[in-house]
């Protein structure tokens, strides 16, 4: 006979198994991407399409690359125009997104330094404070740099994001200067890394398995349709 004090361990045992098993089997998807990448740029249509139809089924978390940062940070200049105005044609063709004409001056200014953290950081802590907000965050982020000529290095641009879209400022702020924060950001790159290297990628997971739904440039409809 099975005595009560078995019973609640047998029943314990069953109940922790459950739900390790059912983190394990879950589905979720991760996108990864880096705010001063000009592909992910001309995705944004594409994964706020795919977040809105998936919403409450598939979560996406989203993962920064930190594709400039430290040493490898480019700064504005002539050789840094020629560069990124040989490739953005092809970018506008294929995703019909617009880079400004102020986007391409900016990149001449060889006081801005490109880099990757600020607005990574920017997007790590509207994840944190105002998770709601994220996705419109970024999308005004990701604008805000290829439309409106924001300087991705300057605290100004987000603020201003911040405080059009009633996000708690003064929360904003002090997370902004934390130097923790700093390092949660920067171990979010390394995160980023152990998924992919290459912006933007849309991957989905279940338990160990990863599948990646697109790479590059993407189409919304096949991938809801894989799904």
């Amino acid at each position: 006979m099975i005595s009560k004090t078995t019973l609640k361990i047998f029943v314990l045992l069953l109940f922790v198994s459950s739900i390790a098993f059912a983190q394990k089997s879950e589905k979720k998807m991760i996108y990864i991407m880096d705010p001063m990448c000009a592909w992910c740029y001309g995705n944004i249509k594409t994964i706020n399409k795919i977040q809105q139809e998936v919403d409450g089924t598939f979560p996406i978390e989203v993962y920064c690359g930190g594709m400039w940062t430290g040493k490898d940070v480019p700064h504005g200049g002539p050789e840094f125009y020629n560069l990124l105005r040989k490739h953005t044609p092809s970018i506008v063709i294929k995703t019909k997104e617009r880079f400004s004409s102020d986007y391409y001056k900016s990149l001449t200014d060889t006081t801005y330094r490109f880099s990757s953290f600020e607005p990574s950081k920017a997007l790590w802590i509207v994840k944190k404070i105002a998770s709601k907000e994220f996705w419109k965050f970024k999308e005004n982020v990701q604008r805000g740099i290829f439309e409106k000529a924001m300087r991705s290095d300057h605290l100004d641009g987000y603020l201003e994001i911040v405080d059009s879209m009633g996000i708690d400022h003064n929360a904003f702020i002090e997370m902004w200067s934390s130097k923790e924060v700093d390092q949660q950001v920067q171990t979010e790159f390394e995160i980023s890394s152990s998924y992919s290297n290459s912006y933007p990628t849309l991957l989905l997971v279940e338990g160990d398995k990863r599948t990646v739904l697109g790479k590059g440039y993407f189409y919304a409809d096949k991938i809801l349709k894989a799904l």
